[in-house]
């Protein structure tokens, strides 16, 4: 199965187990080659590199390169023009002498749906403006190239995420907007009005279970840090913090009235880091605990 997007500034494919191609290069486009499944032989210039899941490779312009996909393996590739990233400063004077990149697969499949499926919908729609997708494309290309050899990006990296909520610690005496602690009022989870934070509540409703980082939300929206957060919550009235929480307690709810998972396996596989940790945010948000929650059903 292969999967491809192209604009003017980026490219964007997929391929699957069984696909192989041949020896080739690129005059002025910066490719990034990321396993998210299985293995991939990978040649080039003659060297041969062996990838996995979380374990990438850069083409630099012109280099020689070519791979095949075992079985049950996936890639995805990143390409845009040279003139649009910047390549990063090494000791030897050459810019791309460290090719082997780390990156979270994981996190990398969630983005490559909320791209694709931005690309899909303006294509379908006949819209010739995707600057905003493919600004975001290159920003994530720009964070693995300017990274560190053997660290992630900056934007993944390990325990700078929401997933256990270890960066925007709860404030002191926390409750959501229109929610009083223990109350059981406004718990929906609110919509977004502008279309880059459209995008932002898009991506984390997608992998709201899994690790998504500060710094990844804002540069699907284009903004600092600073700025994004301050958006965020002039938007929906709550912090990413807060509304990754809101996400994960509605998520709950259904799985609480519709299944007999244990309260324990419902908590881990929403992310949280352990069940009081869940147990006191259903508690704080529905006004109740999940048994009594469950019990109504």
């Amino acid at each position: 199965m292969e999967m491809m997007f192209q604009t003017g500034a980026v490219e964007l494919w997929r391929g699957a187990e069984g696909f192989a191609n041949t020896p080739h290069s690129h005059e002025d486009w910066v490719q990034l080659t990321l396993p998210v499944q299985g293995s991939c032989e990978f040649i080039q210039d003659g060297r041969a590199w062996g990838l996995k899941p979380g374990s990438g490779l850069v083409q630099p312009p012109r280099a020689l390169h070519h791979f095949r996909l075992e079985k049950g393996a996936s890639v995805i590739i990143l390409k845009c023009r040279e003139d649009a990233v910047a390549a990063p400063a090494a000791s030897s004077g050459h810019p791309y002498e460290n090719m082997a990149k780390s990156f979270d697969a994981e996190a990398l499949s969630r983005r490559f749906r909320i791209w694709s499926g931005q690309l899909m919908k303006a294509q379908l729609a006949g819209e010739s403006d995707v600057r905003g997708t493919e600004r975001e494309i290159m920003a994530y290309m720009n964070g693995i190239l300017s990274a560190a050899p053997g660290t992630e990006a900056r934007q993944e990296q390990p325990g700078a995420g929401l997933a256990g909520f270890p960066l925007l610690a709860p404030e002191s005496g926390f409750a959501c907007a229109g929610i009083a602690a223990g109350g059981s009022s406004g718990s929906a989870v609110p919509t977004a009005a502008s279309p880059c934070m459209q995008k932002v509540v898009d991506f984390m409703k997608e992998g709201y279970a899994g690790r998504i980082t500060i710094e990844e939300l804002a540069s699907i929206a284009c903004l600092s840090r600073f700025h994004f957060i301050r958006s965020f919550r002039a938007e929906t009235g709550l912090t990413p913090y807060q509304y990754l929480l809101r996400l994960r307690i509605e998520k709950a709810k259904d799985r609480l009235s519709r299944s007999s998972d244990s309260v324990s396996h419902i908590s881990a596989e929403l992310g949280f880091s352990s069940p009081s940790q869940f147990y006191r945010s259903f508690q704080k948000l529905a006004g109740t605990t999940p048994q009594a929650y469950r019990s109504r059903w």
